[in-house]
């Protein structure tokens, strides 16, 4: 699969002195399809990129006229380059080196000679994290630009956006800690599991190190997601029967080995009981609710009690979550629930979080004709409510658990599966080895409608949408005008609103959101085989 970066046709300098090395670096990167200028002296590199943009530099130390020491520092003394990677590449692997690149602006230090594929996979992740910082950069700025709009007076404004730019710094700041930190953590681990002679016990705790890991990068990546949704006005509300009371059950079974593991109590409780507790509401939002507002207490909590549950006022229903953790100062209780901010924002708080799950629950709540407050002091706990009108409902149907595994059927399922990267095969075979399954492989969008066409006893297709030679899109079009009901469940890493809707108009017929879960790629598959 042609990569991101690729795709987006980044622009890479390379700079060093010796020929054979200038030659296959220059060789090795146009393979992985970037855009590739080059020269083998200080003075052009700094011609050039006052010349045209650079994504990343690869730059070498000891060259005539001008190092590459010196070529660094007058790159970094102009703002205009301050986000663009700057990688050295040298023979020179002592200590003072590295550490003086580093001090001089560089991003990342390699030194001669260099392992291909670990130079690639550098690159790719400074060119990865580059473009995740504009990206936040450009969300900051578009919330900037909304608030100024919405302010009537110029004073507020004016206030408004100083404010804003101290949180965006502190945002920038913070989620580039929160990414890197679980990086850190999945990319540590691995190479410790390389090492030979590990004892089971010693594999299991670094796997459990880089799951956690995983999992904290996916809440932060969700988070940031739920709040484009919110801001571009993307999020739908869909109003359906919630039974209340199984959604405290299923919180308190969600939440308590974490408690546990902290060694604090959690609590749950309702005053209505299973018969009255079913009402009319957007039972997901108010699961996200409830779950950043537990998950903000447990964070903030060492020691006692959370209680968390609903009691019914009036025409509303008032939910709670209650905490013995370290309060919130007065000061700063009206600002929590703003976007990108914690009670401390600074880089040497103690308690990880981009500050998003507060903003993202006040957003949701008040999206349900509801509000949300809160109560504290400081060292002495705090508790959130929130009020959503008391909307009964009857006839509640219980919801039918996800199926752990594929429906049962006579004969094997024939799936196709159109994916590239050889890790998502991997993974794909392995779900797939205890059931009744035929597997055919496409590594692009062409071989799969080959594939479509010469087996025609192909019952399902799981189409990734970024491919080679052919992308998904453009793969699902050909099949389904030679197999319209054949069904075709993308599999892509977009998450974006309007994405449903674009795969919809290509002919897919469901997708899902890479990482895959097992559990919810059986359910939809199920969906469809059953049928």
């Amino acid at each position: 699969m042609m990569s991101n970066e690729a795709k987006e046709n980044f622009v890479l300098l390379i700079v060093d002195d010796n020929a054979e090395n200038l030659k296959l670096l220059v060789k090795t990167f146009q393979k992985e399809n970037y855009t590739i200028e080059y020269t083998d002296n200080g003075k052009a590199a700094l011609d050039f990129i006052n010349k045209k943009p650079f994504d990343l530099i690869l730059l070498d130390i000891n060259m005539p006229e001008i190092d590459g020491f010196e070529v660094c520092k007058a790159i970094r003394s102009q703002s205009k380059f301050k986000n663009v990677p700057i990688i050295f590449i040298s023979a020179e692997s002592d200590r003072e080196n590295i550490i003086k690149g580093f001090e001089l602006g560089a991003q990342d230090y390699v030194t001669k000679p260099f392992e291909r594929r670990e130079l690639i996979a550098r690159v790719k992740t400074h060119l990865a994290l580059k473009r995740n910082v504009e990206k936040l950069a450009e969300l900051n700025q578009l919330l900037e630009e909304k608030v100024l709009k919405r302010t009537s007076l110029l004073s507020k404004a004016l206030e408004k956006a100083e404010e804003s730019d101290r949180l965006k710094s502190a945002f920038l700041a913070n989620v580039s800690h929160e990414i890197r930190t679980p990086m850190n953590g999945i990319v540590s681990f691995v190479e410790l599991l390389k090492k030979p002679g590990l004892s089971g016990e010693k594999q299991k705790y670094y796997i459990d190190i880089i799951t956690q890991s995983g999992h904290r990068m996916i809440n932060i990546i969700n988070n940031i997601v739920d709040i484009s949704k919110i801001e571009s006005g993307a999020v739908n509300i869909k109003i359906q029967k919630t039974h209340l009371n199984q959604i405290l059950n299923y919180l308190y079974d969600f939440f308590k080995i974490k408690c546990s593991k902290k060694g604090i109590e959690i609590n749950y409780s309702g005053d209505l009981t299973d018969d009255e507790c079913i009402i009319d509401t957007d039972k997901d939002k108010l699961v996200d609710s409830l779950t950043n507002l537990i998950d903000n207490a447990l964070k903030y909590t060492n020691e006692g009690t959370i209680n968390f549950g609903y009691h019914c006022v009036g025409d509303t229903i008032e939910f709670y979550v209650s905490d013995t953790g370290i309060g919130i100062a007065k000061e700063k209780q009206a600002i929590i629930f703003e976007r990108f901010v914690q009670a401390d924002s600074s880089l040497t708080r103690e308690y990880e979080g981009a500050g998003l799950g507060l903003s993202i629950a006040r957003a949701y709540i008040e999206m349900l004709d509801g509000r949300i407050w809160v109560e504290s002091k400081l060292n002495a706990g705090s508790t959130f409510f929130f009020t959503l009108p008391l909307k009964k409902s009857g006839n509640y149907e219980p919801e039918i658990s996800s199926p752990q595994r594929l429906s049962n059927t006579l004969q094997p399922i024939n799936i196709l599966i159109a994916e590239d990267d050889l890790l998502s095969i991997q993974y794909f075979k392995e779900i797939f080895s205890d059931e009744k399954v035929n597997l055919f492989f496409a590594n692009n969008g062409k071989r799969a409608v080959e594939i479509v066409n010469e087996i025609p006893e192909i019952n399902l297709v799981l189409m990734d949408i970024k491919m080679p030679i052919m992308d998904g899109n453009e793969a699902t079009r050909q099949i389904k005008k030679i197999k319209p009901k054949l069904p075709i469940i993308a599999q892509t890493a977009h998450a974006m609103s309007g994405d449903k809707e674009k795969l919809e108009m290509v002919g897919c017929d469901d997708y899902i959101v890479k990482p895959i879960k097992e559990d919810l790629l059986f359910e939809i598959i199920n969906k469809y085989i059953t049928n």
